[in-house]
This record gives structure tokens, C-alpha cells and sequence, in this order.
């Protein structure tokens, strides 16, 4: 028997259409929604100029991050490496385990930055204001992208150069079992994924203490210090009190963006801890999906915690309306 008739007589590779379930819907529904809502958010600053704050080159790099993101696990990719590659698609896979590990794992490191900036900019605003310039926002992330590269591509690099198979390119996953591979992948997830979950979570009492600190100097300050005019009204209240609609704006995005982080990350980070005593594929497809959720939420989140972006999006969904 020829090597022809051999190849003949194997049964054809299954495509994605043939093993499309409920998990792969899901996950187009959202990522549609990701789409849709990141989208309408990018528009919003590509088109007010005021928008553009130093704190919005982070939402900035979130949310191009997450469109990104939602194209890597938009299901339908791999419908179309089915229709257009032939082959085993290293290449293909290789470039997109890059783009999806980058840019993946780049989402909590950077939201991360997002909550540390928010607990600058509420317990330090004197110094948030004379020191945070776009300049050194975009320095913070541009180190930031520097760090996640240090971490992702040495592994990415050793798995394919001596790990790769072709039976990890149907659906491009990495190969396991190699001890430098699994030391590899602990350290991304520790590094990327435990890592700005936790330091969000600890600083996040910190914020809240300073917070009860200064509403309660606040209060004495209303208490104690004389009326310029004899009329009750602080001399002290007009100086404060854009300080303190700052730093309550401040305090609302960190607290929402601590209780979404911790709905939406915790199950992937607590099944990677667990998987060698909780072996469940089901929990770890829906604690995936969950994390993806957390893309489509974040332009909402924005949206509801930040006055001038909420504006122009009340603004922006009336004259399409009219």
C-alpha cells in the first residue's frame, strides 16, 4: 500500500462547523457585544477631543485591547482557517497564539494600572495633578507591553521550536507535558493573570481608608472653620469641592472595576490553582467565557462611573435616535 492510498483511507479533519456547541454560540454572542459596545466607546474619543485625558490613554489601550481580544476567540476565526488554510496552519497558529497571548493577558495587567491610577489620582491629588501628563501614562504602558513581552514570548518561542505538533494546530493550543512548558505557563498566569487580581484587591481597603480619612476631615473642616460672611457658607468649601467630586468619581471606577474583576477573574484564576484536584472542563469553559464577559462590561463600566464620557455617549445615542 502506497503512501497516497494510505492518506486516502484516513477519515477527513474535522472542522470547527463539526464540533460547534453551545460555549462556541456564547462565546460569538459576546464577542459581537464587545464589538458593538468598545466600538461605540473608541468612537466617542476618536470624536471629542476633551475626552482624551492622560487617565484615557489606559481606557484607550483597554479597549482596543478588548476588541482585539474578541477577535482571537470570535470562534469564526478558525471557520475561516478551516476555508482558507491548507495544511496543518502552523503559521496561522503560531501568529495567533502570539496576538491572543499578548493581548490577552495584557487586559488584567492593565486594568490593574487603571485601579492603581484611580487610587493616585483619589488619595494624591496634588501630586496626580502636577505629575500624570499623557507622556507618563503612555511611558506606564509602554513598559507595561515591554514586561508582558518578556514574560509570553520566551515561551512562545521554546514551544515552537521544540514542542509543536501537528495535532496542537487544529484548534492551536499549546503542547503540555513538558515540565519547561507547565513552569512556563504558571508563570504567565501568576505573573499576568493572579498577580493584578490580587494587588487590585489589596490596595483596594487601602483606598477605602482613605476615602472614610477624608470625608471625615471634611466634615470637621465644615464644623470648625469660620464663614467668611458670617453666613454658615466655608470659605474652604468652593476650593474642595472640585477636589471631591474628583476623587469620588475616582473611588466609584475603582470599586466597580474591583467587583468586576473579582466576578469575572476569579473562576479562571481559582481553577488554574485547583485544576490538579478540580479537573472540570465544564467550569473551565464557563470560567472563560466569563472572562470574556468582563470585555463587553468594561465600556459600560467606563461609561457609568466617568460624567463626561457618559455625557457624550447620552449625547451621541439622542441624535442618532432623532
Amino acid at each position: 500500500m502506497n503512501n497516497t492510498t494510505f492518506m486516502a483511507k484516513l477519515p477527513p479533519r474535522p472542522t470547527m462547523l463539526s464540533i460547534w456547541s453551545v460555549i462556541q454560540s456564547v462565546t460569538l454572542a459576546i464577542c459581537i457585544l464587545v464589538y458593538i459596545l468598545n466600538g461605540f466607546m473608541f468612537a466617542l474619543y476618536l470624536r471629542h477631543r476633551h475626552l482624551r485625558t492622560p487617565f484615557s490613554v489606559y481606557l484607550l489601550t483597554v479597549t482596543g485591547g478588548n476588541l482585539l481580544n474578541a477577535v482571537f476567540n470570535n470562534p469564526l476565526l478558525f471557520v475561516l482557517r478551516d476555508a482558507t488554510i491548507t495544511g496543518n496552519g502552523t503559521t496561522f497558529c503560531m501568529v495567533y497564539l502570539y496576538l491572543k497571548q499578548t493581548v490577552g493577558t495584557a487586559l488584567p495587567a492593565f486594568h490593574m494600572l487603571i485601579a492603581l491610577n484611580r487610587i493616585w489620582a483619589m488619595c494624591y491629588p496634588l501630586s496626580y495633578r502636577q505629575r500624570h501628563t499623557r507622556g507618563f501614562a503612555g511611558g506606564v504602558c509602554v513598559v507595561t507591553w515591554m514586561v508582558i513581552h518578556a514574560v509570553i514570548v520566551p515561551g512562545l518561542t521554546m514551544e515552537g521550536l521544540y514542542f509543536r505538533t501537528p495535532g496542537n494546530n487544529f484548534l492551536c493550543t499549546f503542547s503540555t507535558g513538558d515540565a519547561r512548558m507547565e513552569a512556563w505557563s504558571v508563570t504567565v498566569t501568576v505573573v499576568l493573570s493572579i498577580v493584578p487580581e490580587v494587588t487590585i484587591l489589596c490596595f483596594y481597603p487601602f483606598a477605602v481608608g482613605k476615602r472614610v480619612q477624608r470625608s471625615r476631615k471634611v466634615r470637621e473642616m465644615t464644623i470648625v472653620a469660620p464663614s467668611v460672611h458670617g453666613t454658615g457658607k466655608l470659605a474652604t468649601d468652593d476650593d474642595a469641592a472640585g477636589t471631591v467630586r474628583a476623587a469620588k468619581r475616582s473611588f466609584t471606577v475603582l470599586t466597580l472595576l474591583t467587583v468586576s474583576a473579582t466576578v469575572c477573574w476569579t473562576p479562571t484564576n481559582v481553577y488554574f490553582v485547583a485544576m490538579k484536584y478540580f479537573n472540570s472542563f465544564l467550569f473551565m469553559q464557563i470560567a472563560v467565557t466569563l472572562k470574556l464577559l468582563h470585555t463587553a462590561i468594561d465600556p459600560l463600566l467606563f461609561m457609568v462611573s466617568l460624567q463626561d464620557l457618559r455625557r457624550a455617549a447620552r449625547n451621541a445615542l439622542c441624535l442618532s435616535a432623532v
